[in-house]
Order: structure tokens, then sequence, then C-alpha cells
């Protein structure tokens, strides 16, 4: 039964199927896509998962702004990172929202190299230049984030914060989780209310298993089940890291990095079918070097 479930598991993370790694330029489709005046995705796959991460500027609204985001759309679009509405990752570059800022076309790229592939979008904050490779590898199930800053810039870079949202077992604002959890590698965190919330992070929890005990992944109306954040591995690039853990769906995790980084990496996972909190802590005890290596883009 064991080795079942097992298989189970696995096919379900997408591990047994055998298919070199591949990435294409598309356009984000779905809930306010008409409203977008820069839309790029690049689709990631690869024979472990696939990512569709999508570079999203809204229209001008009566006010005149637009709006700069980011949303995450394979492998799933409810839960854990998915979801238009959440938003899953926004920066902070010298107190310049991501938000703000306007692409253009030459700042998006896609790129293959040997085993990985992925896509580079340059983020422009007035003059200080944030470069992000949203890369996967043949030999991981994860979406790997990886920021640095531009080799030339015409303004130093000062403050650099990285926020990243998760849906916790449920849905933000449809399916409401309320006994939220936090696994790292040193220790186990409860979900709070708002106001306690807040714990702080440090090297030895080197990664996080977001999970609701009662959306469980077991069921129907029963959740999706965990979402994986590895963190940085480095972080002596941190001045702090922050978990706000909640006993509500909607969790975040707040990076402040140092001004003098030149290397930033962190890993995501999700899986595109539920799976049941049980499976994914035997999935991730057994694979556990899946999850928490860092792979590098080949050159």
């Amino acid at each position: 039964m064991k080795k079942i479930s097992l298989f189970l598991a696995l096919s379900a993370a997408g591990m047994l199927c055998g298919q070199d790694m591949n990435v294409t330029a598309q356009k984000y489709t779905g809930w306010n896509s008409g409203n977008l005046i820069f839309n790029r995705q690049a689709l990631i796959a690869g024979p472990r998962n696939t990512c569709g991460v999508n570079f999203c500027q809204q229209k001008p609204g009566g006010n005149g702004e637009t709006s700069f985001y980011m949303v995450l759309t394979e492998p799933r679009r409810q839960g854990g990172f998915g979801q238009h509405q959440c938003r899953f990752l926004r920066m902070e570059v010298n107190g310049i929202d991501m938000q703000r800022i306007m692409p253009q076309e030459r700042d998006f790229e896609i790129w293959k190299k040997g085993r990985t592939a992925g896509a580079d979008m340059t983020f422009r904050f007035d003059g200080t230049n944030i470069i992000l490779s949203a890369y996967m590898a043949a030999d991981s199930p994860m979406l790997f984030l990886r920021f640095r800053p531009a080799e030339t810039q015409l303004e130093p870079l000062r403050k650099f914060r990285i926020h990243l949202a998760v849906q916790v077992g449920g849905i933000n604002g449809i399916l409401k989780a309320e006994d939220t959890a936090v696994r790292t590698a040193a220790r186990e965190l409860a979900g709070k209310p708002w106001k306690q919330a807040k714990n702080m992070l440090n090297p030895e929890d080197r990664w996080l298993i977001f999970y609701d005990r009662k959306l469980d992944g077991s069921g129907k109306d029963k959740g999706f089940g965990p979402s994986f954040l590895l963190l940085p591995q480095d972080f002596s690039n941190l001045n702090r890291a922050e978990l706000i853990l909640p006993d509500d769906t909607l969790a975040s995790v707040i990076l402040d990095v140092k001004a003098d980084f030149r290397e930033l990496t962190l890993g995501i996972w999700q899986n595109k079918a539920p799976i049941p909190n049980k499976d994914f802590f035997r999935l991730f005890e057994e694979r556990k070097k899946d999850f928490t290596v860092i792979h590098t883009p080949e050159q």
C-alpha cells in the first residue's frame, strides 16, 4: 500500500514522466486579461513540473495610473502561489513599489540553457535595475526565482525588499483556512490572529511547508494541500526575514535584502492536483533532495 501511495504522489507531483526542458513565450489568458497593456508569459515545462510565470501591466484606471504585477497560472491558478488577485511576488526598490514601474518589450526574454530553461525580466526602478530569472531545472520540481542587480546602474541600490504571498490550503476569499501551520527544517509554527502573526525567520529554518490541518487536500472541498518555499541558502544577504502566518488563508514572507547583495535565489513549489498533507510529507522525506537543492542556470 505504501508503494502504491508513493507512486500516486509522485505521479501527482509530475515526477515520473520523461521530457526535456522547454520554455515558450505566450500571453496570460483569463481574468482581466483584456485590460492589460503589457502581457508576457513564460510557460516553462520540464519532466517534473510546469510553471506559467506572467508579467502583466494593467491599463490606466480612472486616475490615470497603471499597475504592474506578477501572477502564477501553472501548475494551477487556485491556492498556493496561484490565483490572479494574490499576485504571488512583489518587490520594492529604493522605496518604489514594483506596481509603479513601466515595462518595455526588451525587458522580457526567454532562454534555454542545457537542462535549465526560463525567462529573464528586467525591472527598472528609476535608474536602479533588478533582473529576475524565473526558471526550472530538469532535476527539480521547483520554480526558481533568482534576483540580481544589473551590472550598470544609474542610481545605487539602497533598499530592496521581496514580498511573497501564499494561500495556505485554500483559496483566498473563497475557501477559508483556519488551522494554518508552517513546518520548517527547525520547527513547527501555528497560525495566529493577525496582530500576533509575525515570525522572524533564521538560517536554521531553511525551507517552509505551508499547510492547513483541516483543508488538507484529502478530498472534495478539502483544499489543495501543501505549498513549499525554499529560502535563500545564504542568509548573509539578508537584513531580516519575516513570515506572516495568520489563522487565515493568506500568508506572506518578507525578505529585507542587503543593498550590496550580488545574487539571491528562492525556490517555490505547488502541485497541479490536490495532494493530501500526509502524502506530501512522506514524499518530501523520501525525496528531500528534490526540494532542498538550488539549481543554477547552466551556461
